[in-house]
């Protein structure tokens, strides 16, 4: 037993400057390894404002939004559930989103294209290329914020 405490400072003293290295130092490895970058969006890339018939100007209080692509890529499932968790006034539907105006979502700056539809009014292809305004910080960290602003015309029914 005595010999236990021995061999345990031992094994410290032998493995204390391969710890120490670890932590820190000059070393060729340290200079190759890069942390994660961090982008941090301060609000939605997309802010819907409002809606209105294109003929009537009647203000539209929601909009169901359907085949949303973003950069020619149409979203999945999971991407539509991660818009609602993250957004503003948005919730998932059989077919895509339900926005209650105002609504935001998305982080993905780009061709934003979808459906817009609502009661007594037909889909309506919407195309819109949101970016953010302002980014702060060159390299890592990033802050976007100021997203685009958008108001959606739909097509009245039986026009």
């Amino acid at each position: 037993m005595r010999h236990t405490g021995w061999i345990l400072a031992g094994a410290l003293i032998s493995a204390g400057p391969l710890l120490l290295s670890a932590c820190g130092g000059d070393s060729e490895v340290e200079d190759t390894l890069v942390g994660p970058c961090v982008i941090i969006e301060l609000e939605p890339v997309l802010h819907i404002d409002s809606a209105s018939g294109s003929q009537s100007g009647a203000v539209i209080g929601d909009v169901d939004l359907t085949d949303l692509v973003v950069n020619d890529t149409p979203l999945s499932d999971t991407e539509l559930q991660l818009l609602a968790e993250t957004g503003n006034n948005v919730s998932v539907t059989g077919e895509g989103l339900h926005c209650t105006l105002p609504c935001a979502f998305g982080s993905e700056g780009g061709t934003w294209a979808f459906n817009a539809r609502s009661d007594g009014y037909l889909s309506t292809g919407q195309v819109i290329t949101a970016e953010y305004a302002v980014q702060e910080g060159e390299g890592c960290p990033t802050y976007l914020d100021e997203g685009t602003h958008a108001n959606l015309l739909l097509t009245e029914e039986g026009l």
